[in-house]
């Protein structure tokens, strides 16, 4: 590297820390959108795919609902990836903690399961969700799974489709749910392509195991 480019990179940073920076208002307008879906219960949640496909319809393009595309997916990969991890007995949360919420939780969902729903047909109020982020402030696995800043840019990168390079453990599977996620409400197929041999396997798993649940 020239001595002149070395200089220039200095003060203007490298074509990837630009793009970084360029990407930050955006990442912070998505915040604000999520926290504004935090007082929504599943089903004004899940409503909102109904309300961007409308959108859509009506000459939107998905620049124009990605921000809150986005901030509806994160606010989703975290009550259904991170919080329902509480039903999951391999965890052994205490539902004590939940105080009169508790009522809202296990019993109930069991009984949904049981009526022969689906664990993402099953909806909570947001009361509940709100406990659980008060007990587990922090989005660390098990009972929290927010998408961080690095995912979010990792997803706009691949939304604009250009190639996110991420490193092991930023989470590239979560990265992916945002743009998958955008890009279905257009209502045409996406393809999600991984030359991760653990990766493929995993979630061909995952995809069989969902449609003999479904079949059954």
């Amino acid at each position: 590297m020239s001595i002149v480019d070395s200089v220039l990179h200095k003060i203007f940073g490298t074509p990837h820390e630009r793009k970084v920076k360029q990407l930050r208002p955006v990442i912070a307008k998505i915040h604000e959108a999520r926290k504004a879906l935090e007082a929504l219960d599943d089903a004004a949640l899940a409503a909102k795919s109904a309300e961007f496909r409308e959108k859509l319809k009506n000459g939107a393009t998905l620049d124009d609902i990605k921000v809150e595309a986005f901030a509806v997916c994160q606010e989703a990969c975290d009550r259904r990836l991170g919080i329902f991890n509480i039903f999951k007995p391999e965890f052994n949360f205490d539902f004590s903690k939940l105080g009169e919420l508790q009522q809202y939780t296990d019993a109930a969902k069991a009984a949904e399961l049981a009526a022969g729903k689906n664990e993402w047909e099953v909806y909570m109020p947001a009361a509940v969700y709100a406990k659980v982020r008060e007990l587990y402030p922090d989005s660390v696995k098990p009972f929290r799974m927010m998408p961080f800043d690095v995912q979010m840019i990792g997803g706009l990168v691949l939304h604009e489709g250009a190639i996110a390079e991420m490193a092991t453990g930023e989470g590239k599977t979560l990265a992916a749910a945002l743009p998958v996620y955008l890009n279905g409400l257009s209502g045409h197929g996406v393809h999600v392509v991984t030359v991760n041999d653990y990766l493929a396997g995993r979630d061909a798993k995952q995809k069989n195991a969902a449609s003999a649940t479904t079949a059954t």
